[in-house]
């Protein structure tokens, strides 16, 4: 049988991995962030439908939703990295840029949790297919005349 390592926990250790655990809890805030903000402008959008709005201006709120999206994408990709970099910290790993918050250093890093990967999380497309549905079926009525 093959002995486990253990991995020594110093001080700089645990102070790393714990400035690690704050950006990855700053970048999951800023991702439920931008799920309220797109949730609050479909709100608005299903409001404004009912009111005399052209719907030419109800096809640029999925302009909004989109940014929206690509920026979740974004925090959701930066929250992936972190916590592939806290893995490798925990796991003993030896981190040529310890004490360094910078992803760019890192090969194993860079490959992983591309945008692609992210649109493929259940946070994402659970959250915005059902968001673009509601979008498309308001403006489906909008243009039909129903609303």
């Amino acid at each position: 049988m093959e002995k486990e390592s253990k991995v020594e926990f110093d001080e700089k250790r645990i102070a790393y991995l714990q400035m690690i655990e704050g950006i990855i809890d700053r970048m999951s805030n800023k991702s439920g962030n931008i799920k309220g903000f797109a949730v609050s402008i479909v709100a608005g959008v299903t409001a404004i439908s009912f009111k005399e709005t052209s719907p030419y201006v109800l096809v640029l709120s999925f302009l909004t939703v989109f940014i929206f999206l690509w920026l979740d994408l974004y925090y959701l990709g930066m929250e992936r990295k972190y916590k592939l970099l806290y893995k490798q910290v925990c796991q003993g790993k030896e981190v040529d840029f310890i004490l360094s918050l910078d992803l760019k250093e890192s090969e194993i890093i860079k490959a992983k949790a591309t945008k692609y990967q992210c649109l493929t999380s259940k946070s994402i497309y659970y959250f915005y297919i059902p968001l673009l549905i509601v979008m498309i079926v308001i403006l489906v009525f909008k243009f039909k005349g129903v609303i």
